[in-house]
C-alpha cells in the first residue's frame, strides 16, 4: 500500500513532505480562487475573529498553527503567519479540529453577515431622502410669563427675551390686556364656524408643503454638489438655519391645527400654547444661529438733543444752549453781590435784590402729593446702531403701542364682520401669500416627484435658477422695506443711521415682521408715530 501523509494524501516523490505541500490535489483551481476571495473578504470584515490556532491532521501526528479564515465547500481556509493561505478538506482534520473549525467558521459567518447587514443599512440610510428618525432640535428654555403690572420697558424687554427663547407667539399674546385677548378669541370663534379648509390649504398649503419637503428630503438637499462645495462650518451653519426655519413653518402651518374643531373647540390661548410648544425649539435654534445683537430700551424724554454719530448711534448732548450772543459774565453779579447770577443771565437774579429768602417749608409746592404716574411713555429702542421711538399706552395695567389702542375697536369690528361673511381665510388672503403659493407649487411638485437623489438634484438646479425671479417678484409685491402693520415697530419711524436714509427700517429685536392681515386684529397699523429727531 502506498504511503500517505498525515492528511491522507499521497506524498510527492523526490521531495521532503512539508506542510505547504499538503493542499489536496483534488481541490480544483476554481475552489482555490473562490476560497481566496472569501479569505480576503473575511480578513477585511472580521480581522478580530481570525486568531492563530493549532490544527491537527487526521492521524494526529502533525500539527500546524494558522488562522482559520473560513470554510468554503467543505474546505478549511487557513492562513499562516507569513501570509500564505492553504485550503484543507475538513475530512483530513481530526474531530476536535473539525468541530472547532466549524464553530469558528460559524462565528465568522455570523459576524460577517451582521457587518454586511449594517453596511447595507448604512448605504440605504445614506441613499434615503431623510434619516429614518427625523432629528429634533434641543428643547427651548421654559416660557416665563410677564410679571404683573410690568412697566413699558419691562414689557418690551420681556417680549424680546421670550422671542429669543422661541416663545414669540405666546409672549405677544400674553402682553395684551385681557379684553384684547377676549376680543381676538371672539374673532377666531366667529370665523371657525365658516372655516373653509380648502381655502386654507390653497393659501398656506404651498408654504407648509415646501417646509415639509425640506425636512423630509434633507439628506438629498445637503448632498447636492453645491452644498458639498462649502466648507464644513458653513455647511453646518446653513443646515441649522434651513432646517430650523423649515421646522418652524412646518409646525406652525400644520393642517391639523387649522380645522373648525381645533380652532373652535378650545380657547385661543390654549391653541397658541400648543403651537408655541411645537414651534419654540425650532425658533430657539434659529435665533441662536443668527448673529443678532441685543437691543436696549430706555425712556425717551422730549427736549433732549439727539444727533447722528458716524456709527449711526444717537448720543445725547444735554440741554440745548440758548441762542444768540452771550455777554461775559460778571463774577460779582449785580451790585457786586457774589451770590447773584451773571448780569445778563436769563431768569430772576439771585441774592438780596431778588427779595427775602424763603424757606423750603414755605414754598407753594410744599406738602403737595406727587403727580400720578403717567399712562403714556415714549420708549427708545436701539439695536445695531439704529433706533426707533415707540409711543406706549397703559391699558388695564398692560402696556401696548398707542396706535393699537387707538384703532382696536374698529379693527375688531371689521375683522368680525369679515370672518363671519368670508371665514378666517379672509384674514390671511394676502397678495404676497397668494403669489408665493402660485410660484412655489410647481417647484414643490417637481421636487416631490423625484425618486432618488440624482433626480432631486436635477430639480434643485432648475429651482436655483428661478430663485432670483421669485425674490424680485416678492420684493416688488412687498414694497419698499415691506411696509407691514406691526404696532411694535412704528410704520413711519426713521432710522438714525445716516446710511439708512431711504426709509428702510430694521426689525426690532425679537419682534418679527407681521405682514399677514391675519395678525391685524392683534396688531393694527401704527399711524403717526414720530421717529427719533
Amino acid at each position: 500500500m502506498a504511503k500517505t501523509d498525515k492528511f491522507g494524501s499521497p506524498p510527492k516523490r523526490s521531495r521532503v513532505i512539508r506542510f505547504r505541500d499538503l493542499t489536496p490535489v483534488a481541490v480544483s483551481a476554481s475552489i482555490v480562487v473562490r476560497a481566496a476571495i472569501v479569505a480576503v473578504a473575511a480578513i477585511a470584515v472580521t480581522p478580530s475573529l481570525a486568531t492563530a490556532e493549532k490544527w491537527t491532521g487526521l492521524r494526529g501526528d502533525r500539527s500546524v498553527e494558522a488562522d482559520l479564515l473560513g470554510i468554503w465547500e467543505g474546505n478549511a481556509i487557513l492562513k499562516f503567519a507569513n501570509g500564505r493561505r492553504v485550503s484543507v478538506p475538513l475530512i483530513n482534520l481530526i474531530s476536535d479540529s473539525r468541530i472547532r473549525a466549524n464553530k469558528v467558521a460559524a462565528t465568522i459567518e455570523t459576524h460577517r453577515a451582521e457587518l454586511v447587514s449594517e453596511l447595507k443599512a448604512q448605504a440605504a440610510e445614506a441613499a434615503a431622502p431623510a434619516p429614518s428618525t427625523l432629528p429634533e432640535p434641543p428643547a427651548a428654555p421654559d416660557y416665563r410669563p410677564l410679571a404683573s403690572k410690568a412697566g413699558a420697558i419691562e414689557t418690551l424687554q420681556h417680549i424680546d427675551d421670550q422671542s429669543q427663547s422661541g416663545h414669540v407667539l405666546l409672549a405677544y399674546f400674553d402682553s395684551l390686556p385681557p379684553k384684547y385677548r377676549a376680543d381676538l378669541d371672539g374673532v377666531v370663534k366667529a370665523g371657525a364656524d365658516t372655516l373653509d379648509v380648502a381655502k386654507i390649504d390653497a393659501t398656506l398649503g404651498p408654504l407648509y408643503r415646501l417646509a415639509d419637503l425640506i425636512v423630509t428630503r434633507q439628506n438629498w438637499i445637503f448632498s447636492h454638489p453645491r452644498m458639498q462645495m462649502l466648507d464644513e462650518q458653513t455647511q453646518q451653519t446653513l443646515q441649522t438655519l434651513i432646517l430650523s426655519a423649515a421646522g418652524s413653518l412646518r409646525n406652525a402651518l400644520d393642517p391639523t391645527a387649522f380645522t373648525a374643531e381645533t380652532l373652535g373647540g378650545m380657547p385661543l390661548r390654549d391653541w397658541i400654547v400648543q403651537r408655541d410648544s411645537a414651534i419654540a425649539p425650532h425658533l430657539y435654534a434659529l435665533t441662536n444661529a443668527l448673529p443678532t445683537g441685543g437691543a436696549t430700551y430706555e425712556e425717551y424724554v422730549e427736549g433732549q438733543q439727539h444727533g447722528n454719530s458716524g456709527y449711526g448711534m444717537e448720543p445725547e448732548f444735554g440741554p440745548v444752549e440758548p441762542e444768540g450772543p452771550v455777554g461775559p459774565a460778571d463774577p460779582l453779579g449785580p451790585a457786586g453781590d457774589p451770590m447773584a447770577g451773571p448780569a445778563d443771565a436769563p431768569g430772576p437774579a439771585m441774592g438780596p435784590a431778588a427779595g427775602p429768602a424763603v424757606s423750603p417749608a414755605a414754598t407753594p409746592d410744599a406738602g403737595k402729593k406727587e403727580a400720578p404716574e403717567s399712562d403714556t411713555m415714549k420708549v427708545k429702542v436701539t439695536q445695531n446702531g439704529q433706533s426707533i421711538i415707540l409711543e406706549m399706552l397703559r391699558v388695564d395695567d398692560f402696556w401696548i403701542p398707542k396706535s393699537m389702542a387707538d384703532h382696536w375697536d374698529q379693527t375688531i369690528a371689521s375683522s368680525k364682520e369679515k370672518v363671519t361673511t368670508s371665514g378666517l381665510t379672509s384674514l390671511i388672503d394676502h397678495p404676497v401669500l397668494v403669489t408665493l403659493g402660485t410660484m412655489l407649487q410647481p417647484m414643490t411638485t417637481s421636487l416631490e416627484s423625484a425618486s432618488n437623489a440624482e433626480e432631486f438634484h436635477q430639480s434643485m438646479e432648475s429651482i436655483f435658477q428661478q430663485t432670483q425671479m421669485l425674490a424680485s417678484t416678492l420684493a416688488s409685491l412687498a414694497g419698499n422695506a415691506s411696509g407691514f402693520s406691526n404696532p411694535w415697530q412704528p410704520a413711519s419711524s426713521s432710522s438714525t443711521n445716516p446710511k439708512n436714509r431711504n426709509g428702510r427700517r430694521s426689525r426690532e429685536p425679537g419682534m418679527p415682521a407681521m405682514d399677514s392681515p391675519a395678525m391685524e386684529p392683534a396688531m393694527p397699523a401704527m399711524e403717526g408715530s414720530a421717529g427719533a429727531p
